[in-house]
């Protein structure tokens, strides 16, 4: 609806992580965490309530260097997380480390139901723990699931595509008995439990949104790994979630 300066500023062709979370929602049920490395619209998370962007890392006006880069993290903040787990940032223990701990935190589906009439009402606060190994082995979780929600990082699967066809998109369905994602009448993806296509993060169902968002479009090569790689990554999700509590 206008130029996000912000955005261009200090995410648009730099290297970044950015939280995208809303500060209300009305949905049920609060899965309102989404990283990205780029920008993202307002409706990000989902339609009805807009989202807000949390960069890692802010930049000065037109450098495009990293190492001229500053965390976007308050001194008082790293301070206060120094004094709990009693141990000084550098290399090995990173603002960077505290921003995959709070992602993991995020994801937790115990804090989700425990915190939600919170949650749905402003923005999320973050417990930190004093237990120094817990800390470290939440943010190694928390680095994963950036990885692959980023889809740096490729997810083993046995879903695959029935290639014969058109390869155009003329509707959108699930067949649970055989686990099958369909596109058109004959293509369908295989081997896809039920549980990925309905997975939501935000307001979104994945699976189904990112293809009614292709309808009428005939998919290449590209797009059929792309997808292929993000159905993995919404059940390593599941896995990752399960791994956190």
């Amino acid at each position: 609806d206008r130029p996000r300066v912000e955005l261009i500023d200090h995410v648009a062709g730099k290297e970044n992580l950015c939280l995208n979370l809303t500060r209300q929602t009305k949905e049920l049920e609060w899965r309102n965490a989404i990283v990205t490395d780029a920008p993202a619209p307002a409706v990000f998370v989902e339609v009805k309530d807009g989202s807000n962007v949390f960069p890692l890392y802010l930049y000065k006006a037109g450098d495009l260097f990293a190492e001229n880069r500053a965390f976007n993290f308050s001194k008082e903040f790293l301070s206060s997380i120094e004094s709990k787990l009693g141990i000084k940032f550098g290399k090995k223990f990173s603002p960077e480390t505290v921003f995959q701990y709070i992602y993991a935190i995020l994801y937790s589906p115990t804090y989700r139901s425990r915190y939600v009439n919170f949650l749905k009402n402003d923005f999320p606060r973050i417990p930190i723990t004093s237990n120094l190994t817990l800390f470290k082995k939440l943010a190694e979780i928390g680095k994963e699931l950036i990885e692959i929600h980023t889809l740096k990082k490729k997810v083993k699967t046995n879903i695959t595509f029935k290639e014969k066809g058109t390869n155009e998109i003329s509707m959108v369905g699930y067949e649970p008995t055989d686990r099958r994602i369909f596109i058109n009448r004959s293509q369908y993806f295989e081997n896809v439990p039920p549980e990925i296509w309905e997975f939501k993060m935000g307001g979104y169902q994945v699976a189904r949104k990112w293809l009614i968002d292709r309808k009428e479009r005939t998919l290449v090569y590209d797009d059929f790994d792309h997808y292929i790689n993000t159905l993995a990554a919404l059940g390593e999700t599941m896995n990752l979630m399960r791994d956190i509590d």
